[in-house]
């Protein structure tokens, strides 16, 4: 849930959650499903999920909603947009098979550049701490 919180906040602004919780099967296992109600820069948004919810075995959605339509995120880095009732991706954009090694060329290239003190895109220390929060709220309930 951390990559999507990150996402929100670098896109719409810091974050306030308003409502969470998450389901343990059993004490001392990781949480099974997710919901939480938040604000990101003044912005309502919503975040869910679960494990074992569909029939892929890594199978995610993110979507930003706007008066203007939607665009999604789905399965990591499938880029979509809401055209006529239907997700259409960019038929210009590079396929996923070759745009993964180029994705993690550029990460390494951020660690490397955050290491040495200089410029990156990577999230700075803030923005990771203020997702754990929220993450460790949501965990809490």
């Amino acid at each position: 849930m951390s990559h999507f919180l990150f996402l929100t906040r670098r896109l719409c602004g810091a974050m306030v959650l308003q409502a969470g919780r998450a389901r343990f099967e059993s004490p001392n296992t990781s949480e099974r499903a997710i919901a939480a109600q938040l604000t990101a820069g003044g912005l309502p948004a919503m975040l869910t999920g679960g494990v074992g919810t569909t029939l892929k075995d890594d199978h995610n959605t993110w979507t930003l909603w706007g008066d203007r339509g939607a665009i999604r995120l789905r399965d990591w880095s499938i880029a979509e947009r809401l055209v006529d009732g239907a997700w259409v991706p960019d038929q210009a954009a590079m396929p996923n098979e070759r745009m993964r090694s180029l994705v993690l060329r550029w990460q390494l290239e951020g660690v490397e550049r955050m290491t040495h003190g200089d410029t990156h895109h990577l999230a700075t220390v803030q923005e990771a701490l203020d997702v754990q929060t929220v993450v460790e709220a949501i965990l809490k309930g």
